[in-house]
């Protein structure tokens, strides 16, 4: 008689086993299909399922440090989609990224909150560390809800004492990506 780790472990695969288990080959179907739906194999994918909707939705919660986390992150990486799909004349990222930031300043701000996002503190030499929270602002940048003249946003402080409010930041490295895709027909 079987009892019930026999039968996990024949579930799971037993190699001795000669017939294969009808219930594991569904599983084992059933699970692939899941794992390729909404896949994203190409930079304009990853712009238009990950990064548009992470800016847009920071467009709609400017106060949300998670949100701006998560916007200046994919940001950031979408240089390393474009730069692998070779849709660039650059060969390394280390050509690549410095003529980004000469074309769009903000890119290197979205540099330093990214690795601040990802790495606590950030490399020395690789990104600027810096304190980010919330703060009232003017609406400058922002959807500001009706009869509102400040609201919450995201800011960043650095190690300098300089500040920085961070949503037009993104929003106008959004808008950077935005054109160089349309300009180039990504």
């Amino acid at each position: 008689m079987e009892g019930n780790f026999e039968k996990f472990y024949n579930f799971l695969g037993n190699p001795h086993r000669s017939a294969p288990d009808p219930k594991r080959t569904l599983l084992k179907q059933t699970r692939y299909r899941i794992e390729m739906q909404n896949s994203i194999q190409t930079p304009r994918e990853f712009f238009d399922q990950v990064v548009t909707p992470d800016c847009e939705e920071l467009r709609s919660n400017p106060g949300d440090v998670r949100i701006a986390f998560h916007a200046s992150t994919s940001l950031h990486h979408l240089r390393e989609w474009v730069l692998k799909a070779s849709l660039t004349e650059h060969k390394r990222l280390d050509e690549y990224s410095p003529d980004l930031y000469q074309r769009c300043p903000d890119l290197k701000v979205i540099r330093d909150l990214a690795s601040n996002a990802k790495h606590f503190p950030p490399d020395p030499g690789k990104a600027e560390k810096m304190e980010v929270g919330v703060s009232a602002a003017s609406a400058i940048g922002c959807v500001a809800r009706l009869g509102q003249s400040k609201q919450t946003q995201v800011i960043a402080k650095k190690d300098d004492g300089s500040r920085q409010w961070m949503i037009p930041i993104i929003l106008n490295a959004y808008s950077f990506w935005k054109k160089e895709f349309l300009d180039n027909g990504w």
